[in-house]
């Protein structure tokens, strides 16, 4: 009676994976027909090897990283009692309490961890061109006056890295979210009366881990640099003086400060070092909100002062001065000047 149980659900499982398979590939089939048709079947097929690598690529980074994450959480956790049950055979207390078995957990883990896995390779597979364009960049033998890169760099190279910065930092935090999660059914961390508890070889791999988030910070401020180009802060599209001369260094400011914290976060399970840690972390939160609103603000207020007109070149009026700005839009000013790098001919005269 068991086995025919068993039969009938795994034979309902399989139908229900054949037709979730069948409207997958339905529409594939479909397009493959009309490239095919056209006489660019080489072109589908270019495109499903690029989704189909980038897939599994990313697939097996994110699976490894979240299995051997919770793995070593397995390991350093203490002895897990197993679930109650009374005397009905139901069990007691919360159904999270099911996973302190190992052997569930173990099940369930893995279905969660493929699950995830899909969705993190799904989601990078969406991105193929990108990719593409990358393996296949080329230069415009044109440089940006700002870092003096190939505008190449900008077009081929830099949507590749920021799309690889947004899903790393995703994926850490779903590692440490998973690797969280473990060590509260292990009772690894605790929340009492007296605040968190957390067991000491947990909270060295919460660091560790807090480190690989920073690292990703950083990479997310390399790339802001070269966002400034794109700035929208000013009159004209592009970096405005409040973009170069105060987001420019406050950014450069941010990432030297999270490169800190992210060593100390790396060495913190060797020196135990843990208030220092939190008081640097304290320390990056306000200068982050300094640097990020309130430093470029106060530096476009000191900017503008005594701007009088802003109007397209050639303007004509009784102004004593005008500056050319470096997205060649002329602030016409009155009584007031700008850096000789900035002002126009009229005005150095």
């Amino acid at each position: 009676m068991m086995r025919s149980i068993r039969s009938f659900y795994v034979a309902v499982l399989l139908t229900i994976a054949l037709f979730s398979l069948a409207a997958v590939l339905v529409p594939y089939y479909g397009d493959w027909l009309w490239f095919d048709n056209l006489g660019y079947a080489s072109v589908f097929t270019t495109i499903l090897a690029a989704k189909a690598i980038v897939f599994c690529v990313f697939f097996l980074i994110f699976f490894l990283a979240i299995s051997v994450n919770i793995a070593i959480a397995r390991r350093n956790a203490p002895v897990i009692q197993p679930f109650a049950v009374i005397r009905g055979g139901e069990h007691e207390g919360s159904p999270l309490d099911l996973l302190s078995n190992e052997r569930i957990f173990k099940i369930v883990s893995r279905v969660v961890f493929l699950l995830f896995s899909c969705i993190m390779g799904l989601a990078a597979a969406g991105s193929w061109p990108l990719f593409l364009k990358f393996l296949h960049a080329s230069s415009f033998g044109i440089a940006d006056p700002v870092f003096g890169k190939d505008v190449g760099f900008y077009v081929f190279t830099l949507p590749v890295y920021q799309f690889i910065q947004g899903w790393y930092l995703f994926a850490v935090v779903l590692v440490i979210a998973g690797v969280s999660f473990s060590y509260s059914l292990s009772r690894s961390t605790t929340l009492g009366p007296n605040g968190l508890f957390i067991q000491k070889k947990a909270k060295n791999h919460l660091a560790i881990l807090a480190g690989f988030f920073f690292a990703g910070i950083v990479f997310l401020y390399r790339l802001k640099l070269y966002g400034i180009l794109y700035s929208t802060m000013g009159v004209a599209y592009g970096a405005s003086y409040t973009d170069l001369h105060a987001l420019l260094p406050a950014y450069w400011a941010l990432l030297l400060i999270t490169f800190a914290v992210t060593l100390m976060f790396f060495f913190a399970p060797f020196f135990q070092r843990w208030r220092v840690v939190r008081y640097l972390v304290v320390a990056y939160l306000v200068v982050l909100i300094l640097f990020t609103w309130v430093y470029p603000t106060t530096s476009e207020a000191e900017y503008f002062i005594g701007i009088d007109v802003v109007g397209p070149k050639g303007f004509s009026g009784d102004l004593r001065q005008y500056a050319c700005d470096s997205d060649q839009t002329l602030v016409y000013l009155r009584g007031a000047s700008l850096p000789a790098s900035r002002a126009g001919p009229d005005a150095r005269a």
